[in-house]
Order: C-alpha cells, then structure tokens, then sequence
C-alpha cells in the first residue's frame, strides 16, 4: 500500500523554508546509544527519568491521536510518575466539564458519564480502557488509604465539544428550583440540556465530531448555546449578588463553566482568522485556567499526555504552545516542566473522522533523521534522554528541520519516545 503521510492542520501551517538541523552525526548517535531504555508497559519505573523526577512538577507527553500504544504509553507514564514523583493530577486536553464528568466516573463506576465524554471526544476503545484502568488503580490507592489520581480539564475545545459543559452545568443546578428573578438566565440551561439529551439518545448520536467535527449537531442549535452562555454572564457582571447568593458554593465553579463555552466560540472565530491565532489562544487560556483551578488545589504533581505540539517548551510555528507557558516565568511552575516527545515509526494510523479505517502513519513529516533513530531504538518503544551528562542535544538543535525552530532541541522537548509499529487505536462506533 501507498505510504501516506497524514500531517494535522496543526502540521500545516507555516511549513516555510527549513533550518539547517544537524543531522544524528557520530557524536549524537554513541550519546543515543548509551542514553536510552527500552519501556516495559507492564512495570512501573523507568531509569532514564529517576534523576529529574524530584526536581519537576509537571510532566508532559506529547503523541499524535489515532495509534493505540498511545493510551499504553499514557498509562505506563501514569502509573511511573504517581509512584515515583508523586504525581497525582492527570491534565487532560478536555474541558473542565469534561474532566469533571471523568471524575464522576472515576467515583462511582457510572458509565453515562464516561459515555458522555468518549462519544464527543476520541471515540475509541484504546481511550475508554485507560479510564475503566485508571479507575481500577484508584480503588486500589484508596484501599490502601493513598491519594487517588484527580482529572483536571483546562482545554479549550470547539463548540460541538463544548455541549458537554452544558450538561455539566445543568446537573450543577438541577438540585434546586430556580428564584423567579433569575428564570429568564438560567431555565434556557434546561431547554438546551434536553435538547442535547435528546441528540443523545438517538442510534446516530455515536456520528457526533467523528464523521465530521460538527457531524450531527446544528448550527442554531450551537448559536443557541453561545447566547445563552453570553446573556447569563452579562446578567451575572450587572448584579452579581443575586447568582451568587442562589448558587451559593457552586457560583465560582459554574461561572468557570460559563467562560469555558464562551472561550470555545472564540476560539472558533480564532480559527477563522488562521491556525496560528487559534492554536496562540487555545494554549493561553489552556495555561489561564490551570493557574485557576490549581490555587485551590491540594500539594501534588501533574502530568498530561497532549498532541505533540502542546508539549513544546520553546516558540514553534509562531506559537507559544502550552508548555512554555509553563516553563516560563510568571509561571509558579518555571524552570519545573519536563516534556516527552513521542515519535512513531512504521505505525497505522486511524485517522481523524475516519472510524475503521488505517493508513500507514509516522513521524517523517516533522522529525528529522527518523530512520536512523529506529536504527538506534532496536526495540518497539525506547526512551532517549537527550538531556544526561555530555548530551550534543542541549547545544545543538537536532530533529527540528522547521524555519521557525531556534535554538536547541532541549528548548522544546528533553526526552523522545520512539514507538514503532503501533496499530492503529479501535473505534467505539463505526456509522
């Protein structure tokens, strides 16, 4: 079969001209050779990382969507750091709503909630194992009396995405009957809660951001939900004390929510005006509202498992991606942030609207010298450090053959991840 190179929207924009990268020279290759470890799914440590575990606090990997050794690899991550970092904040690239109702599954076992996300989200079965997995590991650490692993949704998705907050909000109300003062605000909240359960509950609800991003969902629908998240926030600003005093513990939370479905529809408009616009405020506000919801936050360590780009520590494509702006001051968690590029080799591939089917996928089209990094992998999946004593990688930039990549390779990621021959990820649902 025809080799196809499947590159994101987010690998398309400003290709320009290339930068001269090194090439993997003598020198690169014996520091590869004696820096890398071959990664055991099935045990909880990892050699390679001992040394920078307690020095960090957020720990990022960045993988392309669509290949199953990713939620593997995710949970292999998971598993090493909480043990061994004490890690106990998974960042998901979910919204706050999102990241709630995962919660509320991790909880109780309810699988509705867990539905609600997987169907608008990455619809496949490699991702729903890895929460009924992370489950399992939870109700462990809590028999043995051990903080068990929260989620914490920061993202910025879509609008179609975003039905998920509106539900959220609804259950976060529902308990108590509205005040006749504020009907006109929040009873709209009901009518669109029942309007997307009703989406829902029909057999082709599995359709929804899969075929197509917005696949089943109406535009009057989606500028229905924008004006009522709009008109609620405006009244809230004019008199807050009425909102406040109703939804009394849950105000903050719930305002949260509020802005979180105004960011997606401007994040829409973003897109219009170019990827880069977009992509710039999406990481801003990812980062906005991890300084949010981690003040109130119990001491503990973070990770998250990102698509590739998020996890870069240094500008790229005209970009501050979110892992710079967690690694630079005036972030509290400067100089703390450790990042884990994930490159793929000979792997399938599902792509992305495109449930059931497969195409040869890897890294080619964004990492150089790929092939000569296989040759030195050997195994399936291999960590390289790039940052260990006498590394050519933290004062030269390899790999990054992109006009807009400066600098060194450690100013964006210090630890690669090569997997080869992944299959691809199983779809829930195929239409």
């Amino acid at each position: 079969m025809k080799k196809i190179i499947i590159c994101f929207l987010v690998f398309m924009f400003f290709s320009g001209s290339c930068n001269a990268a090194l090439e993997i020279d003598n020198r690169a290759q014996t520091y590869l050779e004696q820096n890398k470890e071959k990664m055991d799914l099935e045990k909880e440590e990892i050699e390679l990382l001992k040394p920078f575990l307690e020095d960090n606090s957020i720990f990022l990997a960045g993988s392309t969507p669509g290949l199953a050794r990713n939620s593997e690899v995710k949970m292999t991550l998971l598993k090493t750091l909480h043990q061994n970092a004490g890690v106990t904040y998974l960042l998901e690239e979910v919204t706050y709503a999102m990241g709630e109702f995962l919660n509320l599954y991790l909880d109780t076992g309810e699988e509705e909630y867990l539905d609600t996300v997987i169907t608008y989200w990455r619809r496949d079965q490699q991702t729903k194992e890895f929460y009924e997995e992370l489950r399992e590991y939870n109700k462990e650490l809590k028999e043995e009396g051990k903080q068990a692993i929260e989620i914490i949704g920061i993202d910025v998705q879509g609008p179609p995405r975003t039905l998920i907050s509106i539900a959220y909000l609804a259950e976060l109300i529902s308990p108590r009957p509205v005040p006749k003062e504020l009907e006109e605000y929040l009873l709209p909240l009901f009518e669109l809660r029942n309007e997307f359960s009703s989406l829902r509950g029909d057999p082709e609800h599995q359709r929804f951001a899969q075929t197509s991003y917005q696949a089943g969902i109406s535009t009057d629908f989606l500028k229905d939900v924008e004006e009522f998240a709009q008109n609620l926030k405006t009244a809230w600003e004019e008199d807050p004390d009425k909102f406040d005093r109703f939804l009394d513990e849950n105000s903050e939370e719930i305002l949260f929510v509020v802005n979180n479905i105004l960011d997606a529809f401007e994040l829409e408009k973003r897109s219009e005006m170019g990827v880069e616009k977009s992509y710039s405020f999406r990481n801003k506000i990812a980062f906005q509202n991890f300084l949010i919801l981690s003040e109130d936050l119990p001491e503990g360590k973070f990770f998250g498992q990102w698509g590739e780009l998020h996890i870069f520590q240094d500008s790229f494509r005209n970009v501050n991606w979110l892992g710079k702006n967690l690694n630079t001051p005036p972030s509290p968690y400067a100089g703390q942030v450790l990042s884990i590029f994930l490159a793929y080799y000979e792997s399938m591939q599902m792509p992305p609207y495109s449930p059931g089917e497969s195409q040869e996928f890897d890294s080619s089209f964004l990492l150089k010298d790929l092939e000569k990094l296989a040759d030195i992998a050997e195994n399936e999946l291999t960590l390289f450090s790039l940052v260990h004593s006498g590394s050519p990688f933290t004062d030269n930039l390899y790999f990054l053959d992109e006009q807009t990549a400066s600098g060194v390779t450690t100013n964006f990621f210090q630890f690669l991840l090569l997997i080869k021959e992944s299959p691809p990820v199983e779809p829930i649902f195929i239409p």
